[in-house]
């Protein structure tokens, strides 16, 4: 999804592209609620003050759209490949956060989801530092044939 979402970046723009992503998601997360009959009457309690409608317009301007400008920044300095990575340890770092700010129970699925996500992530770089490697020696080992016309 990041080398499609790339491809499109570089045609269209980071944000836009962005933009456009998070509007269809958000459509059809709409249209996925309105199918299974959710009910949104608690949601509109959201809106009973301005205190709550500042404390969302800081969650999703603030922290959400400041996070997205510094991963369409990272992919741009980086690349698809290290912005993915690092996509990868949000929610490990969000639980080691939690552990210590919010008192957050560490439990064995728990330190197994961390273990699976850091071993991908280790196997993922083993594995792609190898292949441009032996793409290196491959080319060494090849002699380049002359062009005659």
């Amino acid at each position: 999804m990041a080398y499609a979402r790339a491809k499109l970046a570089d045609k269209y723009g980071s944000v836009a592209t962005m933009f456009h992503q998070f509007v269809f998601a958000s459509l059809g997360f709409g249209l996925y609620l309105f199918v299974v009959g959710a009910d949104f009457s608690s949601a509109l309690n959201v809106f009973s003050s301005p205190l709550r409608i500042l404390c969302i317009a800081i969650l999703g301007v603030g922290i959400s759209g400041i996070s997205y400008l510094i991963y369409i920044y990272g992919m741009e300095r980086v690349g698809v490949d290290g912005t993915g990575m690092a996509l990868n340890l949000m929610p490990l770092s969000s639980f080691v956060l939690a552990i210590f700010a919010l008192g957050e129970a560490v439990t064995p699925m728990r330190l197994l989801a961390i273990a699976v996500v850091i071993t991908s992530m280790i196997a993922f770089m083993k594995f792609s530092n190898k292949a441009p490697a032996k793409e290196a020696k491959d080319a060494e080992a090849t002699p380049l044939k002359a062009v005659t016309e």
